[in-house]
């Protein structure tokens, strides 16, 4: 289906389905951490952290409203300590959880479905890592490098976790294993100093536009029921603002402005043995954005995860991956800084019932921050999440 299509056949006649009283469903989770740097980096030290999050998602067509629709929200509360400036001063932040405390709008957004092949319309306050640039494996682990690769989180400002923006996204399936996402959101989602409810909407030509294109091929499984690939993705991005250069500045000592920025992206997620309770599997990330204008040139990660590995715990998981991203060498031809900061991290995920998982977890990141002057860290840590 194309997609210009896709506003004619939102607003095409349908059957209205018959109104009636329904409630949205409502979830809670709640993660904490024990966070514990035992190697310097920065400093040795411990600390706590977490995160609630509530969720509602309503159904327009079990509401009897109309066919196809569905309004979802996210409100998040943060609270704790932040490992990463703290203890490490790395790139990559440590945990995926982490950030300023506060309380504050997430997600709001209405999703509508374009037809029955997958091909929706969404608008509102929208995480587009919960889409795109995600991996199924990457999600095992606790740095935030393998859910949001950092060539795009570092380098330009995007709406993900912890501050959603502004956005609209069109998903395309025309059909066999392929689809497409097409998506733009807010330039700036903003900071705790000024969006700490997560409610500023404010659209403005200085803050420019988040641009997100991304093919995904997901091959139907064999007639065996398995399959190598599990999917591969192949994107870009580009923002329209203004990006200062990092190293060449102008007559007046000003650095020399960039009019937009902008990078390629990729991923795939693979199945490399599959049982009966479980499986390995295996990842990787790879991203490349201009080194006049960025901090990270490149990354790219790899990792293996298994499922079901020991007797009688079919739901438990270990994981070890690796992630390195690229200074570019324009910033360090200016700065001295150092040629990459390389993570390793292994972990290990217990589900003790549906409900509560405890999550071991250990991180050795070289390099952190590319500064010279900070030593190799190591990071000690325990998450355990509970879900209502």
């Amino acid at each position: 289906m194309p997609p210009l299509l896709a506003l004619g056949l939102l607003l095409s006649p349908q059957e209205t389905p018959t109104p009636k009283a329904v409630s949205p469903t409502l979830e809670a989770s709640f993660t904490g951490e024990v966070v514990s740097a035992i190697e310097p980096g920065l400093s040795k030290g411990n600390t706590y952290q977490g995160r609630i999050s509530v969720t509602a998602e309503l159904s327009t067509e079990e509401a009897g409203w109309w066919h196809g629709g569905t309004f979802f929200g996210e409100i998040i509360h943060l609270h704790g300590g932040n490992p990463t400036p703290a203890f490490v001063g790395a790139v990559q932040t440590v945990s995926n959880i982490e950030g300023e405390s506060t309380s504050r709008l997430m997600q709001l957004w209405y999703q509508h479905e374009l037809d029955d092949k997958g091909s929706s319309l969404l608008l509102g306050q929208h995480d587009m890592n919960s889409e795109c640039a995600a991996s199924d494996h990457g999600c095992l682990f606790l740095n935030s490098s393998f859910g949001l690769q950092p060539d795009i989180s570092v380098n330009a400002p995007v709406s993900t976790y912890p501050m959603g923006a502004l956005g609209a996204r069109l998903a395309w399936a025309p059909g066999g294993d392929c689809f497409l996402r097409f998506s733009l959101y807010d330039g700036d989602p903003g900071s705790l100093a000024n969006n700490p409810r997560g409610t500023r909407w404010k659209l403005s030509a200085k803050e420019g536009v988040m641009i997100f294109s991304e093919f995904l091929w997901q091959p139907a499984p064999s007639e065996s029921g398995k399959t190598l690939v599990r999917n591969l993705r192949l994107g870009t991005w580009r923002h329209t603002a203004e990006f200062e250069d990092v190293r060449q500045k102008t007559a007046r000592g000003d650095f020399r402005m960039h009019p937009e920025n902008y990078g390629i992206f990729s991923g795939g997620d693979f199945a490399l043995l599959e049982y009966d309770e479980g499986g390995i599997f295996a990842f990787f990330q790879g991203g490349w954005a201009p080194e006049d204008r960025n901090e990270i040139e490149s990354y790219f990660s790899l990792g293996l995860t298994g499922r079901g590995l020991l007797p009688g715990r079919p739901n438990d998981s270990l994981g070890l991956a690796i992630g390195r991203a690229d200074i570019s060498s324009d910033l360090r031809k200016a700065t001295g800084r150092l040629a990459h900061e390389t993570l390793v991290e292994l972990t290990y995920r217990a589900e003790i019932s549906p409900a509560f998982s405890i999550q071991p977890d250990f991180q050795w990141i070289i390099h952190p921050g590319s500064d010279p002057r900070i030593s190799n860290s190591g990071v000690a840590m325990l998450r355990f999440e509970l879900t209502f």
